[in-house]
């Protein structure tokens, strides 16, 4: 569990951060500060917030990378975690764990960036309709999968700080 600390504390900052830019263009849409609408739209938070949605995924995409790319002292301990266990893994060449690790962690962030672009799946589209708010895959989708960049990327990142105290 140390080993993934700064992904898990990057997760709860981006949670915290999908929610407030949900509900910043929320309002931002309802008082008409984005986009065009019309009355009957306004009306429905579906719809409100389905004619944003692109603004809202790069938001909670770029949320995410910022967040990933913070230096705190989550990242600086699960450094020190992975830098440690890579040098117990092969003491022969003491970085080739977290250097594995950093590729495997970057590759994963950047496959939930691009699958944040893409369509809910399915499971999630009817159990939202099963609890009557169908709109509200398309924004937990994207919301979701910023989660996984923020705690990928923040993870990656402890991996690279792990390899550049090693020089």
């Amino acid at each position: 569990m140390r080993l993934f600390q700064a992904g898990l504390a990057a997760a709860c900052l981006q949670f915290t951060a999908v929610l407030f830019a949900t509900l910043i263009v929320y309002v931002a849409t309802r008082q008409g500060l984005i986009g065009p609408l019309s009355s009957q739209a306004r009306s429905d938070p579906g719809s409100l917030l389905a004619s944003v949605l692109p603004l809202l995924t790069w938001a909670y995409i770029l949320t995410a990378v910022g967040v990933a790319l913070t230096d705190d002292r989550f990242v600086a301990s699960t450094a020190m975690q992975i830098r440690q266990a890579s040098r117990h893994m092969n003491p022969a060449t003491p970085d080739l764990a977290a250097k594995f690790l950093m590729v495997q962690l970057c590759l994963s962030a950047i496959g939930f960036v691009m699958v944040a672009f893409h369509q809910p799946p399915g499971l999630l589209i009817e159990t939202c309709r099963y609890v009557g708010c169908s709109w509200a895959a398309s924004i937990l989708w994207p919301g979701m999968m910023s989660i996984g960049v923020a705690s990928f990327g923040a993870n990656a990142r402890a991996a690279r700080n792990a390899l550049l105290h090693d020089r």
